[in-house]
């Protein structure tokens, strides 16, 4: 839980603010790391939408948490690990989150989970739903991605 409150508290100061109060947040493989952490430390945030493609993890989420602030969404994508059935992430032809309404994206080992033809499905399955100011976290740690990227937190911005 110490490195999700890192990130999370990392994630405010990247964006410009003191705290995630009045952000709203698109986690893309949540996972429940962030969920975690916010409950149990009582973190400000606007809103947060985490999305994954682990089905039984969403529907947990969905059943168990009690937060309006945070919602979650089972994207049906293909992924070796946890969604053998899934359909090809170029198939997938959007989200069910208002357009043009996250002010902050995170992709945490999301892209070291994609075969390297997905990536720009990726980027352009998410571009409607971000402000036009955005701020985008991503972090790569797998062995196979060490040598271009050890665990590197970036921060850009999307204009």
């Amino acid at each position: 839980m110490a490195s999700s409150l890192w990130l999370l508290d990392r994630i405010a100061q990247l964006s410009g603010r003191e705290n995630l109060a009045g952000a709203a947040v698109l986690d893309m493989g949540c996972g429940n790391k962030f969920t975690q952490t916010i409950l149990r430390e009582n973190i400000a945030i606007g809103s947060y939408t985490g999305i994954d493609v682990y089905r039984d993890l969403i529907e947990y989420l969905q059943s168990s948490v009690d937060d309006p602030r945070l919602e979650y969404q089972h994207v049906d994508i293909h992924n070796a690990m946890y969604n053998t059935e899934g359909k090809p992430l170029s198939e997938l032809t959007g989200l069910n989150v208002p357009d043009a309404h996250f002010d902050i994206v995170c992709l945490f080992s999301v892209f070291t989970h994609l075969a390297p033809h997905d990536y720009p499905a990726m980027l352009k399955l998410l571009r409607p739903y971000i402000k036009p100011m955005v701020y985008w976290y991503s972090a790569c740690s797998s062995m196979k991605w060490r040598p271009m990227a050890r665990g590197i937190l970036r921060a850009f911005t999307i204009s």
